[in-house]
């Protein structure tokens, strides 16, 4: 199966699935960091001048982890987010960089209509260039689904487990601190 035809099917079981981890869950921003709470339970928030990230993020045992990150850029000029940035970290287990990025910013499954029920897959590992970026416009909202290589080893996150995701915002990348609940 070709990488963009792997990474479609990553998104769409996902959606299909809520994200439904099995052994894994929600991860949670951790108390005691720069991240703002979000408005959803969950959520954390951060910011780098007019742009801002909403997150919320899952951990699976099993599976790659996931995010869901909703840019918006509530400035004058367009920003311009390398999407390789994105990454998470775990202290014991080290890095698991970006595997995929898909565009669900128009993505609807409820309406009658079948043309905007697949995600516009923006950054795959195996086949983008470290430079793939999202560009946003002046007052513009985008919302990305994302997938997590598996850490290294046989060793998985754990419910309890702490680790870290760096979110790019355009000028400057920021990090939250979440735990496994």
């Amino acid at each position: 199966m070709s990488g963009w035809g792997a990474t479609a099917l990553l998104l769409a079981g996902l959606l299909a699935t809520g994200c439904s981890q099995g052994d894994g869950g929600t991860l949670e921003p951790a108390a005691g960091q720069s991240a703002e709470q979000g408005d959803a339970a969950g959520s954390a928030v951060v910011r780098d001048g007019a742009v801002s990230a909403t997150l919320t993020a899952h951990w699976a045992a099993e599976r790659s982890q996931t995010a869901n990150i909703v840019y918006r850029n509530e400035g004058a000029a367009p920003v311009s987010i390398v999407l390789p940035h994105l990454a998470m970290h775990h202290e014991q287990l080290g890095d698991a960089p970006l595997w995929s990025a898909g565009d669900m910013t128009e993505v609807d499954r409820d309406d009658a209509r079948t043309d905007n029920d697949e995600a516009t897959i923006l950054y795959e590992m195996e086949t983008s260039p470290a430079t793939t970026q999202l560009t946003l416009k002046p007052g513009e909202r985008r919302e990305l689904q994302v997938g997590f290589t598996n850490y290294p080893g046989d060793v998985r996150i754990a419910h309890g487990d702490r680790v870290t995701l760096t979110v790019p915002l355009g000028a400057h990348d920021r990090t939250v601190s979440m735990v496994a609940e």
